[in-house]
C-alpha cells in the first residue's frame, strides 16, 4: 500500500492511551459496516471451565459503569483467563475460556499475588530504629534514644497492620459469582457512543494486543521503550530502558508528556533529568499547545489515575461516581472527546495530525481472540535498575521468567486522521510497541530500533490512504449512565477502600519521584505552596510532589 505522500503530511502523532478495557468490553457490540458485531451469549465462560455443571455466561451487552471487584489482570491470573493451550494444530493455541474462573477465584480473596516479606521489612526498621538508638547512646543523646525506641514500636506497629489488612477488594466464595460474570459484559455502543462513532469515521485496529500478558506498567514501558526490562507485572522503581523519546531527540525532533496528576512515564526518570524536563506539561498546555499550533511531533497524553475526578476509564476507579455526579468510564470518554474537538476545531493542526487512542490491556475483561505469538524484545536477560532491586528484596514477582514470546489480550485501538477514510479496518497485528516503530518510520527513519519487537512491529501508519483531507464529524455527547450503579455483590466489612492497586503503586512512585526531585535539589514543598494548593483545589492527588515537578518543568523553560 502507498502511503509515503500521506506520511509526509504528518508532522504530528499524539497517543492518548487509557486503562484497562479489552476490544471485546469496549468495541465489540459496535455496529460497524465491516465487522460482524459479537452475538449475545456467545463464547462462553464457566466459573470451573472443567465443570460441565458450572455456571456458566457468555458475552452480552449489558456492561455496567460500576465493578464490585476490579477484574485480575497479574500476570499469572491472565495466563489463567486464556484458559489452557491446545496442543491439536491448527487449533487457536488458548481457548479463552478462563475470564470467569480468574475474576471468581479474586473475588473469593483467592488470586496469586506478590509476596511481601514482611519478616525483611520488619527487620529494616529495627535495624534503622536500633541504629538511631545506638547512637543516640553513644553520643549520650536521650532524645536519639527514645526517637528509636518509638521508631522501633511504631513501625513494627505499622508492618503488623499491613500485613494482615487485605490486599485488594474481594467478595468470599459464597456471593463471588456475580461480580465474575461480570467480565463477560461489553458495552453497548450507546454507553461508549464517543469510542464507538470515531472508530467508525476513521479506523479501527481488530488485532491490536497488549504487548505483556500483564499488568499496566510493563505494557505501557512497551509503548516507550518496546521493551519492559524482564517485568510482567507493576514494579515499584525506576527503569532505565532507552525509549522512544531519546530516538526522537537524537533525530531532532521534539516531544511532550502531557499528564494530569501522577504519570506512569515518570518511571523513566532519564526523561525528566536535567532540561528534558522541559517537555512535560500539564494538561491544561495541551489545549493551547492545538489552538496556537505548538504541537511537537510526538505527544503522549497520560489521563489522571487517581482521585475522585479519574478519567482512565480504569475498572477499578468506577466502583461508584465521583462529586461530579460521573463515573470514570463517562470522564474518559468526555478526554477522548475533548482532545478530537481540539484538533477539529483547529483544522490546520488536524490536517497533519495522527492520533491514536488505545488501552494498555485488558484490564481482566473477557475478549475472544487469542493473542498472537511475539517476538521477544531481546535474547539476553533483561538488566534491572537499582531500585528495582531493592523492591525485589522485600517483594518476589511472581511470573517474573515469562519469555515475552506471547502478546497480552486483545484491546481497543482507534486511529484518527482527517488522511484516513471512514470504515478503515486495519487488520494487520500490531501491540504498543508499534507506536514506537511508527514513530521511527515518521520521524527518525534512519533510526536503529530499540528491540527486537519494535523492528518487527507493524506500523499503524498503513491506513492513512486518502487522496485528500477531510472534514471529520462532530464528536457525539458522552453518554449518562442508565444502569444501576452497583451491580450485584456486596463488600464485606473491613474490605481495603482502594479501588485499583496500580493507585497504591503510583503513590509508591510518587514518594520515589520526590526523594529524586529532592535528591536534584529542587526547591522543596513549602517554598511552592501557591501551586501546590492550585493542584489540590483541581483534587490532584500528590499536589505538592507535582507542584515541585512543574515548577522544575517552568524553571528549565526559562518561565
Amino acid at each position: 500500500m502507498q502511503t509515503d505522500r500521506r506520511d509526509s503530511s504528518i508532522q504530528h502523532v499524539i497517543v492518548l492511551m487509557l486503562e484497562n478495557r479489552s476490544y471485546d468490553h469496549m468495541l465489540g457490540f459496535m455496529a460497524h459496516p465491516s465487522i460482524r458485531p459479537l452475538s449475545e451469549g456467545a463464547h462462553p465462560n464457566r466459573v470451573r471451565p472443567h465443570d460441565p455443571t458450572s455456571t456458566t455466561a457468555g458475552v452480552s451487552p449489558t456492561a455496567a459503569h460500576a465493578f464490585v471487584v476490579d477484574p485480575p489482570h497479574s500476570h499469572l491470573s491472565v495466563m489463567k483467563s486464556l484458559g489452557r493451550p491446545h496442543r491439536r494444530k491448527r487449533a487457536p493455541r488458548y481457548p479463552m475460556d478462563g475470564f470467569v474462573e480468574a475474576c471468581f477465584e479474586k473475588a473469593a480473596c483467592r488470586e496469586v499475588v506478590p509476596i511481601i516479606h514482611w519478616w525483611r521489612i520488619q527487620a529494616l526498621v529495627a535495624a534503622v530504629s536500633g541504629a538511631i538508638a545506638a547512637y543516640g547512646a553513644a553520643t549520650r543523646r536521650s532524645r536519639l534514644v527514645a526517637i528509636g525506641a518509638a521508631a522501633l514500636v511504631v513501625g513494627s506497629a505499622v508492618v503488623a497492620f499491613l500485613s494482615r489488612r487485605p490486599r485488594y477488594r474481594c467478595v468470599g466464595e459464597p456471593a463471588a459469582e456475580g461480580p465474575a460474570l461480570q467480565v463477560m459484559k461489553c458495552q453497548p455502543e450507546d454507553q461508549v457512543p464517543v469510542l464507538t462513532t470515531l472508530a467508525k469515521q476513521y479506523a479501527v485496529a481488530t488485532r491490536w494486543f497488549a504487548s505483556v500478558p500483564g499488568e499496566t506498567w510493563p505494557n505501557r514501558n512497551f509503548a516507550h521503550a518496546a521493551a519492559s526490562e524482564g517485568a510482567t507485572g507493576n514494579e515499584p522503581g525506576f527503569f532505565d530502558a532507552k525509549t522512544i523519546f531519546h530516538t526522537l531527540e537524537e533525530g531532532g525532533r521534539d516531544w511532550h508528556v502531557y499528564y494530569d496528576g501522577m504519570a506512569q512515564v515518570m518511571v523513566f526518570d532519564d526523561l525528566w533529568k536535567g532540561d528534558r524536563i522541559a517537555n512535560w506539561f500539564r494538561m491544561a498546555y495541551f489545549w493551547d499547545h492545538v489552538a496556537n499550533d505548538m504541537l511537537p511531533a510526538y505527544s503522549f497524553i497520560e489521563p489522571r489515575h487517581q482521585g475522585d475526578r479519574t478519567n482512565s476509564q480504569h475498572p477499578g476507579n468506577n466502583g461508584d461516581p465521583g462529586s461530579d455526579g460521573l463515573f470514570d468510564l463517562e470522564r474518559g470518554e468526555g478526554l477522548i472527546r475533548d482532545v478530537y474537538a481540539q484538533l477539529l476545531k483547529h483544522p490546520k493542526v488536524f490536517e497533519k495530525t495522527l492520533l491514536l487512542i488505545t488501552y494498555d490491556e485488558h484490564g481482566g475483561l473477557f475478549d475472544h481472540v487469542p493473542p498472537e505469538e511475539a517476538v521477544a524484545p531481546s535474547l539476553r536477560q533483561a538488566s534491572v535498575s537499582f531500585t528495582r532491586r531493592i523492591v525485589r528484596w522485600f517483594v518476589t514477582f511472581r511470573g517474573a521468567r515469562f519469555d515475552f514470546r506471547l502478546y497480552g489480550v486483545r484491546v481497543p485501538a482507534v486511529i484518527v486522521s482527517p488522511w484516513i477514510p471512514p470504515g478503515t479496518v486495519a487488520s494487520d497485528v500490531f501491540d504498543h510497541s508499534s507506536i514506537v516503530a511508527t514513530l521511527r518510520k515518521l520521524f527518525a527513519p534512519g533510526a536503529r530500533s530499540l528491540t527486537r519487537r519494535d523492528e518487527r512491529a507493524h506500523t499503524f501508519d498503513v491506513v492513512l490512504t486518502a487522496t485528500a483531507p477531510r472534514q471529520g464529524p462532530p464528536p457525539p455527547d458522552v453518554a449518562t449512565p442508565s444502569r444501576t450503579t452497583r451491580p450485584a455483590g456486596e463488600l464485606p466489612v473491613g474490605s481495603p477502600e482502594e479501588d485499583n492497586l496500580f493507585s497504591e503503586q503510583l503513590d509508591q512512585l510518587a514518594e520515589e519521584v520526590d526523594r529524586e526531585l529532592t535528591r536534584r535539589g529542587v526547591a522543596p514543598r513549602e517554598a511552592l505552596s501557591d501551586l501546590s494548593q492550585q493542584l489540590e483545589e483541581d483534587r490532584v492527588p500528590h499536589a505538592d510532589t507535582l507542584a515541585r515537578f512543574e515548577a522544575e518543568a517552568e524553571r528549565q523553560r526559562g518561565a
